[in-house]
């Protein structure tokens, strides 16, 4: 079991516009795929979520689905009927790095054709990018900029009531070259 301990945290000196110094908390998450990312295990508990990551700032009810969203300070997961952990959401203000097989999910400007090779068979849904194998959908990695970007993580079986409306996906052309700070 995981505390809240348990997530891997560096800080990191920064300096604001004001000119004064600070710190930051960087986290870092690996997934294992359709298991679990950082310290979150899918099938955990709300308290044993909580127990992680704090108290939600935001808890709402999902009708489609009869769980629930919970909105934390870096991240939103979702809880399924019976109460149990069955996505994860992170945008790209995550401070810190989401890895998976040394890939830098939100920030390495190739993670979009390196996803869809490591995973092998993507689909595309509603705008999303699906990779079922690695548990992840991606949003706004098409864009020239990166504010819109976003990772969603599931388990196994999360999408399978949907398998009949996904498409094949095709990287048509090269993701444009990003900025990358060192």
């Amino acid at each position: 079991m995981f505390s809240r301990k348990a997530a891997i945290a560096k800080f990191h000196l920064a300096k604001a516009s004001s000119g004064l110094y600070f710190f930051v908390i960087k986290h870092d998450f690996e997934l294992r795929p359709l298991i679990s990312i950082g310290p979150l295990s899918f099938g955990m508990t709300a308290s044993q979520v909580d127990s992680v990551l704090g108290a939600p700032k935001n808890v709402s009810k999902v009708r489609h689905i009869s769980g629930e969203a919970r909105t934390y300070e870096l991240l939103q997961v979702g809880m399924n009927a019976s109460g149990k952990l069955d996505h994860v959401g992170i945008g790209i203000r995550f401070p810190g790095r989401i890895m998976v097989a040394g890939i830098d999910v939100l920030h390495d400007h190739d993670a979009l054709e390196r996803l869809i090779q490591l995973d092998g068979n993507p689909y595309e849904w509603v705008g999303f990018i699906m990779l079922l194998k690695l548990g992840m959908s991606l949003a706004g990695f098409h864009a020239s900029d990166d504010a819109g970007k976003a990772v969603n993580f599931f388990p196994t079986g999360r999408y399978d009531s949907f398998l009949d409306k996904l498409q094949p996906f095709k990287c048509t052309q090269k993701q444009p070259q990003r900025n990358v700070e060192a």
